[in-house]
């Protein structure tokens, strides 16, 4: 038999049956709301007026609870003289004649059993009393002890029909329980594990990948950390494709392989020595004394590296850096020397030299062009030092560097290479966030470089690797600069150029950080702002990897700014560097176009072709997607169909060797 009053309490506040009964005032509902949980329950007078009127005054409060039942009486009255039971000191509502879907709910949990959990899931739409806003502290204290128990317990329900639906073979069922859960509380692990497995299993890899990229994007934005170890692991399987059947994320009554060893291991240390003044100038002295705090400031914000300052017996293995500063009237001078204690060989000796303005304040920039120099040096060290060793004698940065020789390389081949050899890194170490930064730039390149229909992947599996490396370490500059170059090529400004000016922030000495910002900048439709910071990346290391894209990038802002003359200067020197890609001969194509020096541009056009051999109009407007600065784009593909590249290009008939990555 129905009951003559029934309320919804899950989600806002209504009085279903009977229909038409309304209320007069918020704090009315929100008193009829409290009796009703649960109905039967007597609660005292001065509970009710301290939790709905307690910022009055104590007989004030009293009297506004008096008029509130009186008008909960009236409107009750006619549908059931008994509903509400009051004295002098306590208040109740009669609970045979009262129903709630909140009591529903937990009679439905108790039971426990399937259907009656599933049933469960469909009720509990919200939470408790949404949108019920009386401005009382002891209201809105109570409320939200209320809707977290409810919320906790329903979720415990919720999970408990998750994991049966996974065992009986329901995907579709378990995919809509898991994200009701993920709805009521999107930071639950757990579920996304769940979640990824159902997709695994279901031959949806990249639903399965997006998934843990939203959860590491969730964990890093809420609570700036990166997922569980087991959710990594489980990304990981699934990277290498070998995550069909994965193992339940909650309790399986199966006893767990064990765990694969983790390996950790230290990156390779650097000794800082202080730069000795060449005279005995105190004001060299102090000078020297600044440079050398400046250079291990800067050094030890890389995370690949241990650096240590003024040790005297440097342990084997480790690289030293050395030198002496010398000042003049004009100009400071520094020569410092790269030393690796295993066998004893200078790797490298650099000379950085800087106008002194008076106020010394050219130290910084020296440090940081030492800096910039001596890492890669050290890394291409690492790289030699781990390729002829057994792969069972590797550690995890031996891994990462052999990873870094080979993402360096630019060719498809070489950054499947770099993706196998860093992820063996972080299976090894897990909380490697330096491999997983470096990984999330593999994918980066793999997206301008591999076949177009599996970019969106790419982009997937890179932001998944980002997120996960900034969550386990915030402060490490690389994984701040990938996950800008990800959400540059979706064209999320906003969000890239936060991450850039992170990364800069962090170590100064990064030039592809002041790249990344300036070729964010350009395809923004910023191309002033952008030519700063690309002859920044440019003069601070001269001996990056990437530079023929500086020059290539500061080539298209120029390009951008009508500056033709400027912007073929630059796309020469690009080109003319050993490792440049197609990108730079193409930008070389469109501004010998746009100048109409077609002749020249022909000559081009044939090493384009070599380079890519598809390259066409149809393929430059898909390559400048990530350029949201659209009259540029008109004008590029304006210049290479004035050069006479053509329309469409078939594709080859034999394989062509892969192109340099961007």
């Amino acid at each position: 038999m129905t009951r003559p009053l029934s309320l919804r309490l899950l989600g806002r506040f209504e009085v279903v049956m009977p229909p038409g009964v309304t209320l007069p005032t918020r704090k009315s509902e929100a008193l009829l709301a409290c009796l009703a949980l649960p109905a039967g329950q007597a609660r005292h007078r001065t509970e009710l007026a301290t939790l709905l009127w307690g910022s009055r005054e104590e007989r004030q409060a009293r009297h506004s609870l008096n008029q509130a039942l009186s008008s909960l009486r009236k409107a009750l009255a006619p549908h059931g003289a008994e509903l509400l039971m009051a004295d002098e000191d306590m208040v109740a509502l009669a609970p045979s004649l009262i129903e709630t879907d909140v009591s529903r709910l937990e009679t439905l949990l108790d039971d426990g059993s399937m259907a009656a959990l599933s049933q469960a899931v469909d009720l509990y739409r919200n939470d408790l009393l949404m949108r019920m806003d009386v401005r009382e502290d002891a209201f809105e204290d109570w409320l939200s002890g209320e809707r977290r128990r409810l919320r906790d317990r329903a979720l415990g329900g919720f999970r408990t029909l998750l994991e049966h639906r996974r065992r009986s073979g329901e995907p579709a069922a378990a995919v809509l329980t898991a994200k009701r859960i993920l709805r009521l509380d999107p930071l639950d692990e757990p579920t996304h594990r769940h979640l990824m497995a159902v997709y695994a299993a279901q031959g949806q890899r990249n639903a399965a990948l997006r998934q843990y990229r939203d959860c590491a994007e969730l964990l890093r934005r809420e609570l700036n950390v990166a997922p569980e170890l087991e959710t990594r692991s489980l990304y990981q399987r699934l990277v290498r494709g070998d995550a069909a059947a994965p193992v339940s994320p909650l309790a399986d009554p199966t006893p767990p392989s064990p765990a694969p060893a983790v390996c950790t291991a230290r990156p390779p240390t650097v000794i800082m020595r202080r730069l000795a003044a060449q005279s005995s100038d105190p004001v060299d002295v102090v000078v020297a004394e600044s440079v050398s705090e400046d250079l291990l400031t800067v050094l030890s914000r890389d995370r690949g590296l241990t650096v240590l300052a003024d040790t005297t017996l440097a342990p084997t293995g480790a690289y030293v850096i050395e030198g002496r500063l010398r000042r003049s009237d004009e100009q400071l001078c520094v020569t410092a020397r790269l030393q690796d204690t295993s066998d004893g060989t200078y790797l490298w000796s650099e000379r950085c030299t800087q106008p002194v303005d008076g106020r010394l304040t050219a130290e910084s920039r020296l440090a940081q062009n030492l800096a910039a120099v001596f890492k890669r040096e050290i890394e291409m060290a690492e790289a030699r030092k781990a390729h002829p060793k057994a792969p069972e004698t590797l550690d995890p940065w031996a891994y990462y560097h052999l990873g870094l020789r080979q993402m360096y390389r630019f060719t498809m081949p070489g950054l499947k290479a770099a993706r196998d050899y860093l992820n063996r890194a972080v299976t090894m170490d897990p909380d490697h966030a330096a491999a997983l930064a470096r990984l999330a730039y593999v994918y980066v390149q793999m997206y301008w470089y591999g076949p177009h229909d599996t970019r969106d992947g790419y982009l997937d599996q890179g932001l998944a690797a980002a997120t996960q490396a900034v969550g386990l370490d915030t402060r490490d500059a690389h994984g701040h600069f990938a996950l800008g170059r990800l959400y540059a090529i979706r064209r999320q400004f906003d969000l890239a150029i936060p991450e850039f000016e992170t990364a800069i922030g962090l170590d100064p000495s990064f030039a592809q950080a002041s790249f990344g910002l300036g070729q964010a900048y350009s395809a923004a439709g910023r191309p002033r702002e952008a030519i700063g910071l690309l002859d920044r990346a440019i003069d601070l290391n001269p001996a990056d990897p990437h530079l023929w894209t500086f020059h290539h990038d500061r080539a298209e802002a120029k390009f951008a700014l009508g500056r033709l003359g400027d912007a073929e200067r630059d796309s020469k020197v690009a080109v003319r560097m050993p490792n440049a890609s197609h990108f730079a001969w193409a930008t070389l194509v469109a501004g010998l176009g746009a100048a109409g020096k077609r002749e020249e541009a022909q000559e081009a056009i044939h090493q384009l072709k070599h380079l890519k051999r598809e390259y066409a109009l149809d393929f430059a407007y898909e390559e400048l997607a990530h350029h949201a600065n659209r009259p540029f784009v008109d004008i590029y593909l304006d210049g290479l169909a004035r050069a006479g590249l053509p329309e469409t290009e078939q594709p080859p008939d034999k394989p062509v060797i892969s192109a340099p990555a961007y």
